[in-house]
């Protein structure tokens, strides 16, 4: 309830919460677009050195079971693929996976066709857990978003939903500007 004798909204499942421990409740649609819970438990404190681990959490019910690959992109932007997890189902937690730390990009291949249809550029994962959280915005883009060890989840639009502008001074007048790139979602400028 609401601790103030109101009916619950909605209900995740009972869990045990230890000492030390760091779990996020997760409040998504279900396939039925009814509002559904899951209570996680967090992968941060899984510190091994020079590796990281990896969970993901699904709460997009229309994209079906997923697969998710990681790809180092520490030495190259040509980045090789490999699995990372196989047959998550909308509304459950991947099992936690370990890779050494650095830069990482995921794909998610959506219809196990063996193909990436949507790929995130993910930044750097230190040498301590992380989650992954699939999710649809409100314009219907998939986002993939990371936890920070301040609590806060850092959002990512898929590559394919994102378009580079990059802006220089090459003329011979002085002028205030700086060179940089920026990454807008598709769509006039």
């Amino acid at each position: 309830g609401d601790g103030m004798g109101g009916a619950a909204l909605i209900e995740a499942p009972p869990f045990y919460l230890e000492l030390g421990q760091i779990f996020t409740t997760v409040l998504y649609e279900d396939h039925k677009g009814q509002p559904a819970a899951m209570t996680v438990p967090d992968v941060s404190s899984a510190q091994i050195l020079d590796t990281t681990t990896i969970q993901l959490i699904h709460a997009v019910p229309d994209l079906g079971t997923i697969n998710v690959t990681a790809a180092s992109t520490k030495y190259s932007n040509s980045v090789v693929h490999k699995s990372l997890f196989q047959g998550v189902a909308p509304g459950t937690v991947s099992p936690a996976a370990t890779r050494h730390d650095g830069s990482y990009r995921i794909g998610i291949d959506t219809d196990q066709d063996g193909k990436l249809d949507w790929t995130y550029d993910m930044g750097y994962f230190p040498d301590y857990g992380f989650s992954l959280y699939l999710m649809r915005d409100s314009n219907g883009h998939l986002l993939l978003g990371k936890n920070s060890t301040a609590g806060d989840i850092w959002w990512q639009g898929a590559r394919e939903n994102l378009a580079a502008l990059r802006y220089l001074n090459l003329s011979s007048q002085t002028v205030a500007a700086t060179t940089d790139t920026f990454y807008p979602e598709q769509g006039d400028v």
